[in-house]
């Protein structure tokens, strides 16, 4: 085991070695005392940086498989997973994400997320040190959500499929809990950025290209396209009815589904 329980892996691949200079800007500007050691996820090795240690998997294998791979290669108990383009917008509180830590350390829980999006169904509320969490319900859509999150890492590794991508693990993840170890949400967000990350299908966001360019961060655009601004204000919509909504919508399920219990029995 590695000499602390708990680290970053930054679940990246080679398509995304350009994001990792302006997310260590970002990382560095807000959380400057992160105490658990960072890594980079890669599939060759593409390149090394300073501050960070670069875990490389295979070439030519799924994200999936490439996960798994870094997961066991960074040998650690806990993971707090990150995307490559979740770029900090806020100081990080160490103490805070410390709580969140000892929640997973000093019980059964398996995965605690970072960022209260979306709005949990359920009100069960459990308080940890100066932090409150929701329990998210085995039923519960986005309980194994990729925003980030603290993983304990033989539970992440239970989960995943080889053939897996992002999207098909965010949407099946949760039908594949059967463990005894209980997921949970924080009530405040503990990670400040976009909800929509900085790219959207490989593309960046509009708002990403402005904000890099204000704060003079270290980013290459040239290999990479931006989003229409047609586009970009679609996904925005779509997110924000996403997350108005999905609370009320998931319970109206629920309840329809607890009526043909009723009714079968």
């Amino acid at each position: 085991m590695n000499n602390g329980n708990c680290g970053v892996l930054v679940g990246s691949t080679d398509e995304y070695v350009d994001l990792w200079d302006p997310f260590l800007f970002y990382w560095r500007r807000y959380w400057p005392d992160c105490a658990y050691p960072l890594f980079l996820a890669s599939n060759s090795g593409a390149k090394d940086v300073a501050g960070a240690e670069v875990i490389t998997t295979e070439m030519g294998v799924s994200w999936g498989k490439h996960l798994r791979l870094a997961i066991e290669r960074v040998d650690l108990e806990i993971v707090l997973l990150m995307m490559p383009d979740y770029f900090l917008e806020a100081k990080v509180d160490s103490a805070r994400i410390s709580e969140c830590v000892a929640l997973i350390t000093g019980g059964r829980t398996g995965y605690v997320r970072l960022a209260p999006d979306p709005t949990p169904r359920r009100s069960s509320v459990c308080r940890y040190g100066g932090s409150e969490f929701v329990l998210l319900g085995r039923r519960e859509g986005y309980s194994t959500s990729l925003a980030a999150s603290l993983w304990r890492s033989s539970v992440l590794q239970e989960l995943l499929r080889d053939d897996d991508s992002p999207w098909r693990f965010e949407r099946q993840g949760p039908g594949r809990r059967c463990g005894g170890y209980e997921h949970y949400t924080v009530r405040e967000r503990q990670l400040v950025y976009s909800p929509t990350g900085a790219l959207i299908r490989g593309r960046w966001t509009r708002a990403a290209v402005k904000r890099l360019v204000s704060d003079r961060a270290p980013v290459e655009f040239t290999g990479r396209p931006t989003m229409s601004r047609g586009a970009w204000l679609i996904q925005v919509a779509k997110a924000t009815v996403f997350n108005a909504t999905y609370p009320i919508v998931g319970r109206a399920v629920e309840v329809l589904r607890n009526l043909q219990v009723g009714h079968g029995r």
